[in-house]
C-alpha cells in the first residue's frame, strides 16, 4: 500500500512538473487567425508581422489594432469598420474592401496593388508612399485622405466624392 501511495505521489509530481514546463515553453502568438476571431469587435491588439492566408471577414470592428508589416493578400473585408488601425508596410495585394468604413487608418508604405475599394468611407487615412497600382475605387467618399508620394499607376476612380479641403490626386480623376 505504501509503495502504491509513493508511486501515485511521484506520478502527480511528474505531471505537475510537465505542466509547468509546458507553460514555460508556450509563448503567446501575435499571429492573427481569422478562424478564432469570434467576437464582433477586436480592440487594442497587436498583430504586426502576421501572415494571414486569404480570408473573408464580414461585419467586424477593428479598433486600435496593428497589422503593420503583415500580409493579408487576396482577402475580402465586407461591412467591416476599421478605426485607428495600422496597416503600414502591410501587403494586401488583390484584396477587396466592400461597404466598410476606414477612419484614422495608416496605409503608409503598404502594398495595395490591385485592391478594390467599393462603397468605402475613407476619413483621416494616410496612403503616403503606398503602392496602389491597379487599385479600383468605386462609390467611395474621401475626407482628409493623404496620397503623398503614393504610386497611383493605372488606378481607377468611379463615382467617388472628395469632400471639402480634400485634394484629389490627378491620377484619380
Amino acid at each position: 500500500m505504501q509503495l502504491l501511495a509513493e508511486m501515485e505521489a511521484m506520478a502527480v509530481t511528474v505531471a505537475m512538473a510537465l505542466m509547468v514546463a509546458a507553460m514555460a515553453v508556450a509563448k503567446p502568438t501575435s499571429q492573427f487567425d481569422p478562424n478564432t476571431f469570434m467576437g464582433s469587435t477586436l480592440f487594442a491588439a497587436n498583430f504586426a508581422n502576421s501572415k494571414v492566408p486569404p480570408t473573408s471577414i464580414k461585419g467586424k470592428k477593428f479598433i486600435e489594432v496593428s497589422f503593420a508589416n503583415s500580409s493579408f493578400e487576396l482577402s475580402n473585408f465586407s461591412n467591416v469598420a476599421f478605426q485607428k488601425t495600422n496597416f503600414s508596410r502591410a501587403s494586401l495585394k488583390g484584396s477587396a474592401f466592400y461597404k466598410s468604413t476606414l477612419n484614422n487608418i495608416n496605409f503608409s508604405q503598404a502594398d495595395l496593388r490591385g485592391v478594390h475599394f467599393t462603397y468605402i468611407n475613407f476619413k483621416d487615412v494616410d496612403f503616403s508612399n503606398a503602392t496602389l497600382n491597379g487599385a479600383r475605387f468605386e462609390f467611395c467618399t474621401f475626407e482628409n485622405v493623404t496620397f503623398t508620394a503614393a504610386k497611383l499607376n493605372d488606378v481607377s476612380c468611379e463615382a467617388c466624392k472628395f469632400l471639402k479641403n480634400q485634394n484629389r490626386p490627378k491620377e484619380l480623376r
